[in-house]
């Protein structure tokens, strides 16, 4: 059965015989990466795993930094993220999606390295000049430190992507969870201690040093000095496109952050940067494990002879079913459990919460168009689609912030708009999928979240104050246990009955 697809694709993405032997070994390591239930359990535990925790830790450092402390780190790990954009170029990519040799490695390995070490070079010597220019001389004493990441990250491109290529969520769970309760523990005590910003920069590095470390300790390939160049021409002219598409997509990610604080202040920026994290944490943990497993498992659909287009529909609705009404939960509650978690100060973030929320409820439409463009490996198609993102994002935000804040979190959810109508139009295009089948697969999720507004509206007209706020609490975690009981009996029950 179509529902079962996903799953079976698991199954069926197998290493090639050709393949070199470590990349066997990764998986025979973790000998139930290989089953369909595996796979998406351990993906479950590092995607929900790794998010919880990250909120709890979030939970305790907003407790303790005041909205501009998190203002400052927010605009350094912008800044570091989009430089981080020009190091990446998507060349590990290749392994995945184009070809996976021994030298193929290599060459990406060091070339991603050296062009990390030269830009890290630059970055220390630009961006804290710039910063102190602008008035953040605190933030440009963090960028220093920060700006270590940058060949760090480099040197687990080519293990993440031969784990990510062969199925071992295990691994990746494991190295993931490990990394964020770790630094977050030491961020956490830092902030307790008074250590302001700092707290959360060290969290950051150290971070990304024990998921390096992790990785290389599981990975059974390591580069080598003897290799040959030959070749990576072709190498680097897929990447190039991918490229130019990745430093778009990070810039687009986190322009609006760099808007925010060099045009509306530090103070403004913390709780910007409090409520658009309250909404990445929700859609890493409803919509990462199923983006993360798409790209492999849309090309596999592509190579085995698959049906990519009902491949496609089974991911649209099995994500919508989750994503429409957890969004519509977390808008009928943000008032009262953000302020409960975060602190009474990070009230005036509840509207951007709500804000993102809608934002959210549109992410199934656009979220997988990343993956069908690569599972035709189309990497001009990428780089389009990623400028054509940035230039709406960009101009929109830029737009948006002549009208203060509330501007440009409002712009925020007319480019999800626009961008969702630009992305039925490509999955027409790049798959044979006309608008209606697109939209039909959302149907049933669509009348889940009419029923869920005309349960909560009544609620809301009736009661005021405490009793509302208790009756919206209760009635979100009812509607999402109806929902996840729904998604069982839609999803699991029928996969194992079609088998």
């Amino acid at each position: 059965m179509i529902r079962s697809r996903l799953i079976s694709a698991a199954i069926a993405h197998r290493m090639p015989v050709s393949m070199p032997s470590s990349t066997i070994a990764i998986c025979r390591r973790c000998a139930m990466a290989d089953t369909p239930l595996m796979v998406v359990v351990w993906s479950l535990v590092r995607t929900w795993g790794g998010r919880i925790t990250s909120l709890l830790v979030f939970l305790v450092l907003t407790r303790y930094l005041a909205p501009a402390d998190i203002g400052v780190a927010a605009l350094v790990s912008s800044i570091v993220m989009v430089v981080a954009g020009l190091t990446d170029m998507g060349l590990a990519e290749y392994l995945i999606y184009k070809s996976d040799s021994e030298r193929e490695r290599n060459q990406i390995f060091w070339f991603q390295l050296l062009v990390s070490v030269l830009v890290m070079l630059l970055f220390e010597l630009a961006v804290p000049a710039i910063l102190r220019l602008s008035g953040y001389a605190e933030a440009a004493q963090v960028a220093l430190m920060m700006g270590v990441m940058l060949p760090i990250n480099a040197l687990a491109r080519v293990q993440d992507a031969l784990q990510r290529k062969a199925l071992q969520y295990k691994g990746m769970a494991i190295r993931s969870l490990l990394a964020v309760v770790i630094a977050g523990v030491v961020g956490c005590t830092m902030a307790v201690n008074g250590f302001g910003f700092w707290s959360i920069a060290v969290k950051h590095l150290l971070e990304v040093v024990i998921v390096v470390a992790l990785l290389w300790g599981m990975s059974d390939w390591r580069p080598s000095w003897r290799f040959s160049w030959d070749g990576f021409a072709d190498v680097f002219q897929y990447g190039r496109s991918m490229m130019v598409g990745r430093c778009v997509e990070v810039l687009t990610t986190y322009c609006d952050d760099l808007i925010v604080g060099f045009a509306l202040g530090k103070v403004d920026l913390g709780f910007y940067a409090v409520g658009k994290k309250i909404y990445q944490l929700l859609v890493e943990m409803v919509m990462s494990a199923v983006s993360q497993a798409s790209g492999p498992l849309f090309a596999n659909a592509k190579a085995k002879g698959g049906d990519l287009p009902q491949t496609y529909l089974l991911a649209l609705r099995s994500s919508s079913w989750v994503v429409l009404p957890f969004f519509a939960a977390v808008y009928a509650v943000a008032d009262t459990v953000v302020p409960l978690l975060f602190g009474q100060i990070y009230a005036n973030s509840v509207w951007i919460v709500r804000v993102y929320c809608l934002v959210g409820m549109l992410l199934p439409f656009w979220q997988f168009v990343w993956s069908i463009l690569m599972a035709a490996a189309n990497a001009s198609a990428y780089m389009v689609f990623a400028m054509i993102r940035a230039g709406l994002t960009v101009s929109l935000l830029l737009l948006g912030s002549l009208f203060g804040l509330k501007g440009l979190v409002w712009s925020a959810l007319l480019i999800a708009i626009l961008l969702s109508i630009c992305s039925l139009h490509i999955v027409k295009r790049k798959i044979r999928l006309r608008y209606g089948e697109q939209l039909g697969a959302m149907r049933a999720s669509l009348n889940s979240l009419v029923f869920f507004g005309l349960l909560a509206w009544p609620i809301a007209v009736w009661t005021n104050g405490r009793v509302e706020q208790a009756l919206s609490l209760l009635l979100a975690i009812l509607f999402m246990g109806f929902v996840l009981w729904r998604f069982y009996i839609e999803f699991v029950v029928s996969a194992r009955a079609s088998r």
